[in-house]
């Protein structure tokens, strides 16, 4: 078996690649791996949800998550595998995320207070309506 020349035309542009496609999948979990522990204490500052039911509503966050983790992924393969294709995953991922925007901006209410914010720290809760 001859080896190939380390030197040949095209081999460290292989390398600069994967050194691409790495840093892409290291930026993401990056990203990703941060948002628990900012919902964690988002909950935590939250006094609606308080540090007594901060446990289950975080589980209750998490468990939905994986819920979508594992739903996900058996919706486009059951989509892609009928006469539709990939292009019908694809829509059917493009409705559900305008869908979960949608129920996200519902459920922010407009001209609420953020989350830890000093007014939503000043009044309580029943006060405020």
């Amino acid at each position: 078996m001859v080896e190939p020349d380390s030197d040949s035309p095209g081999r460290s542009g292989r390398w600069v690649l994967f050194a691409g496609v790495y840093a892409v999948y290291f930026a993401f979990g990056v990203v990703a791996l941060s948002i628990p522990p900012l919902v964690l204490v988002a909950l935590m500052e939250s006094r609606a949800v308080g540090p007594h039911n901060m446990g289950v509503a975080y589980g209750l966050w998490f468990a939905v998550a994986e819920l979508g983790g594992v739903s996900g992924p058996l919706a486009m393969g059951w989509v892609a595998d009928t006469d539709v294709g990939f292009g019908g995953a694809l829509v059917l991922m493009a409705a559900v995320s305008v869908l979960v925007a949608l129920m996200a901006i519902r459920l922010r209410g407009v001209g609420e207070p953020e989350v830890g914010s000093v007014l939503s720290q000043a009044v309580p809760l029943e006060e405020r309506q």
